[in-house]
């Protein structure tokens, strides 16, 4: 029965970490692609690595 419970918390938490990490990658592309557009899109690219910089440090991880 515990067996069960911790394996279906560490299948929970390991699904959170790669999707946690999943979105980071993908702001980080996306601020890439945008990068190279006009300056609208350079400010949205700006605005997507601050977003995923702040990832890094803990700040969105739990709001």
């Amino acid at each position: 029965m515990w067996l069960m419970i911790i394996l279906g918390i560490t299948v929970v938490a390991l699904i959170a970490i790669a999707s946690f990490f999943g979105v980071q990658n993908h702001l980080s592309s996306q601020a890439e692609k945008l990068q190279h557009g006009d300056e609208i899109d350079r400010e949205t690219a700006k605005a997507l690595r601050d977003i995923s910089s702040k990832m890094d440090q803990g700040k969105y991880l739990y709001r």
